[in-house]
């Protein structure tokens, strides 16, 4: 029994191990993504106590003055007071979006281009569909599946069967043999990581296959009429709405969806909710400001209701910093459980040729 899993883990690591060091290594980049984009295109025009934060309804007016020709995605918001806004388009010129940084103070654009030229962008699509749009999150979902698999069957290979065994088996002898140094890391970064290893594999898995679970949404809303190249939308209402939904939230996506942008969805996060990682959303028309669902309300389907805690748990913001700094450390331990565990079949391999 113990040879057949042992000869299943070999295989699926063997067969998905470059996805999950790709997932691995995008996680780790994604971890402090806002952050580390604010800073590196935070904006220093602004220097007085004088100047004053653009309000975003002027923001976006200017954006679509400036970019007349494009197709909204989303809007991310700054993640603290001087960042800059981030807006994802379609340019119309490349299958993948374009993206663009506003300074919050001017309006005036800080750098735009592709998805490709911004790293971190560029791992997040990596991270969740490998830059190969729904084909990619399939790709996905089945390498979390497999990951869960692998998890298990590793921690049952390596389980010592007797506690007085149990010292020994995470033990690490760094002077040892190559091969031998390789398995114990290989096996007791395993070990330590892995309730982590599958709390990540189960929430991506999730995440990366909301379709096959997540009931569609049905909304009765007036479709915008216009001839003019751009509709009109009612930000100024759709942020106050969305403040009087919750006084204590923050702003934090605004995403153009339904027949040519019919709907805006409003990511917000409460900070007066103990779990402030949580992402509730409201989804509004976009022409006249209305409210027409809060999909955090009581009465949205239980597979929902878990969907939107998904994010906040797979990233580790539902304990702030803290689990961020967690999510980091297991995708470095991931890397490391990945690369002993090639190089432990590489030099089996090569000593077997011997």
């Amino acid at each position: 029994m113990k040879r057949v899993i042992a000869f299943i883990h070999k295989q699926l690591a063997l067969f998905l191990g470059i996805f999950l060091i790709v997932q691995a290594l995008s996680g780790v980049l994604i971890s402090f993504r806002h952050e580390l984009t604010d800073l590196v295109f935070e904006t220093y025009n602004c220097k007085e106590e004088s100047c004053h934060i653009v309000s975003f309804a002027s923001l976006y007016d200017k954006f679509i003055l400036d970019h007349t020709f494009v197709d909204l995605y989303d809007v991310v918001f700054p993640s603290y007071p001087g960042a800059p806004y981030q807006f994802s388009y379609d340019s119309g010129s490349d299958s993948l979006p374009s993206i663009a940084f506003l300074d919050p103070y001017s309006g005036e654009t800080i750098s735009s281009g592709n998805l490709l030229q911004y790293p971190f962008e560029v791992a997040i699509y990596i991270h969740s569909n490998l830059l190969l749009g729904s084909v990619g999150k399939n790709l996905v979902v089945m390498t979390g599946l497999f990951f869960i698999l692998m998890s298990i069957s590793g921690l049952y290979l390596w389980w010592p069967g007797k506690l007085s065994l149990f010292k020994k088996s995470v033990d690490i002898n760094w002077k040892g043999p190559a091969l031998k140094r390789n398995f114990q890391v290989h096996k007791t970064f395993g070990f330590y990581f892995f309730c982590l290893f599958l709390f990540l594999g189960i929430t991506g898995t999730m995440i990366a296959g909301k379709k096959f679970y997540l009931p569609a949404l049905s909304f009765e809303y007036q479709q915008i009429v216009e001839t003019d190249i751009k509709k009109k939308i009612n930000l100024e209402s759709i942020l106050s709405e969305s403040r009087k939904e919750y006084p204590s939230g923050e702003i934090r996506v605004i995403k153009f969806l339904g027949i040519d942008d019919d709907l805006i969805r409003v990511d917000i996060i409460d900070k007066a909710d103990y779990f402030a990682g949580k992402k509730n959303q409201l989804i509004f028309q976009a022409n006249n400001g209305a409210l027409l669902k809060n999909l955090s309300d009581e009465n949205i389907s239980t597979s929902r209701s878990i969907y939107q805690w998904l994010i906040p748990l797979h990233s580790g913001k539902i304990i702030g910093l803290t689990g961020r700094f967690l999510n980091l450390i297991t995708g470095i331990a991931l890397l490391t459980v990945m690369t002993y565990g090639y190089l432990l079949w590489f030099r089996r391999r090569r000593r077997q040729k011997k």
